[in-house]
């Protein structure tokens, strides 16, 4: 009996195909589409364009035809012609389907993706003062041609925060990111009106405020943060005071704000010395060393913390040389207490887990000298070596040092260190660590300079000035010798008194560098 039944189904089955089966396929005309590519992407607020091209094989009978464009699988647009505007960071799947009006047959060719990108991936960030408050502005780049264009905006925080004011009192800016290839973030340090602000890197949203970050949402007692370092598994923030408060991060994939800040500052478990109170970070530069290098102001020496892995991130340890240090350098564990650390910064000589630092040290007879050395965190090697060349030289230009002298060393090469000077500091120096002299790089001619800050490879300086200004300047190795001209690229106004300027980086890999 169940037979005879499957049997039925079968048939009817059969009949049911055969009566809607009855086209006339000879009244078909057949089409082949394709495109020129199949990845689209725009700046967000531009248009993307999508045209396919369509080849029929009857060419006289194409007024048959209708077009169906579905954008994520919705239909959206009935034109041949895709044309997308969006004013946000997405991604769409977008689907051609041609129609047969006579037919009802629907053709489709693979699919294209269309994306919307932010135009501040890359570029200048400049967080300055305007009207007694906080802003942030950027400065955005691309290649036309032979020439670059650069294109300003202004006052960003509002236009992307529903016109809320960002705050009073702007100090720094930092940008990290919570793994290599993830999106990145933006901490904006100030001292009044809401006080310190994650910003989303793409869009400058307000993702978080810093004292949610800490446990039960309570910033520690006289908090004044200075600057903050984000390796994978352990977030550090710098108070004025010298203290460090911390979290640790088991899993860095998990993305930002997932652990929060421990309000009890950071202790150096079996200090030798009984104590410490950081000065600054200095920031790696290379992105595959696993340490931090800070300075210790309390004993006058430099100590190296352990980020590379879950096991050892936060452990801190001395600076053990392989050598006996030559004459006239000050020990790196303990440089005295009339020794005065002018500037310290790294910069990269290799690329195996190797970074290199310089230093500016005033001494007690009023002489300046000028160290390097190298610190191996790779493979456990945890090691200071000393180049072996000029790793202490006096340091040539101190004449022209201020109390409001900033600094810069280009971190890409090391071949330069630029600073400010002059009675209103509007006067750029640079120190030449080959040729061992300081040379005059840029008269502003009264105007102040409050930032400098260079771009991937060095090869840009850009230049904050207090009158709002932006600057920006050729310093590749060709170009920045005393026997060349200054070449000055871009130069912008506009921005209220400028704070701070950093290169915004596309990558995790590329910030370092």
């Amino acid at each position: 009996m169940k037979i005879l039944i499957g049997l039925l189904c079968l048939l009817g089955l059969h009949s049911c195909l055969s009566d809607n089966g009855n086209y006339d396929y000879a009244d078909v005309n057949e089409a082949k589409i394709r495109f020129s590519t199949y990845g689209y992407s725009a700046v967000m607020g531009d248009t993307i364009t999508i045209e396919p091209k369509i080849t029929y094989e009857d060419p006289s009978d194409t007024t048959r035809f209708t077009y169906e464009w579905y954008v994520d699988g919705k239909l959206e647009f009935t034109n041949r012609i895709l044309k997308l505007c969006r004013n946000e960071v997405v991604n769409y799947t977008c689907v051609f389907m041609l129609v047969d009006s006579k037919t009802g047959i629907k053709q489709f060719e693979v699919q294209v993706s269309a994306s919307f990108i932010s135009p501040y991936l890359e570029g200048w960030m400049l967080l300055y003062e305007k009207n007694d408050e906080s802003e942030i502005g950027f400065i955005s780049f691309k290649k036309v041609g032979s020439v670059i264009e650069y294109k300003p905006s202004y006052d960003l925080y509002r236009a992307s925060n529903s016109n809320e004011n960002l705050g009073k009192n702007p100090v720094k800016l930092v940008q990290h990111f919570a793994s290599s290839s993830g999106p990145d973030e933006i901490l904006v340090i100030q001292r009044g009106g809401q006080g310190n602000v994650e910003l989303n890197g793409r869009s400058f949203v307000k993702e978080i405020l810093m004292n949610q970050e800490f446990l039960d949402g309570k910033l520690p007692d006289d908090f004044q943060p200075v600057d903050v370092t984000y390796p994978s598994y352990r977030n550090l923030i710098l108070n004025y005071n010298g203290k460090i408060y911390s979290r640790f991060i088991q899993n860095p994939r998990l993305g930002f704000h997932t652990v929060a800040y421990n309000d009890i500052p950071f202790q150096y478990a079996n200090d030798p010395k009984k104590g410490m109170e950081i000065s600054q970070f200095i920031m790696n530069a290379y992105h595959r060393t696993q340490h931090i290098m800070m300075h210790d102001r309390l004993h006058n020496r430099f100590l190296c913390m352990e980020i590379g892995s879950t096991s050892s991130a936060g452990e801190i340890l001395e600076m053990a040389c392989a050598t006996d240090y030559p004459k006239g350098y000050a020990p790196l564990d303990g440089m005295g207490d009339r020794v005065e650390l002018v500037f310290v910064s790294s910069y990269a000589d290799a690329f195996n887990g190797v970074c290199s630092y310089a230093m500016i040290l005033k001494w007690p007879d009023g002489k300046y000298t000028f160290q390097r050395f190298n610190y191996n965190s790779y493979k456990d090697e945890n090691q200071v070596t000393l180049p072996g060349k000029d790793a202490c030289v006096p340091f040539v230009g101190a004449e022209y040092f201020t109390p409001e002298t900033e600094f810069f060393m280009l971190r890409k090469t090391g071949d330069y260190i630029f600073f400010t000077g002059g009675a209103n500091n509007d006067l750029l120096y640079y120190y030449s660590v080959q040729d061992k002299q300081t040379f005059l790089y840029k008269d502003f001619e009264g105007v102040r300079v409050t930032s400098l800050y260079p771009n991937l490879n060095s090869k840009q300086l850009g230049v904050g000035l207090e009158n709002g200004e932006f600057v920006l300047f050729d310093v590749s190795t060709a170009t920045a010798i005393a026997t060349r001209p200054v070449i000055e690229l871009y130069r912008k106004g506009g921005f209220g008194r400028i704070k701070n300027i950093i290169y915004k980086y596309s990558s995790a890999t590329n910030l370092y560098m």
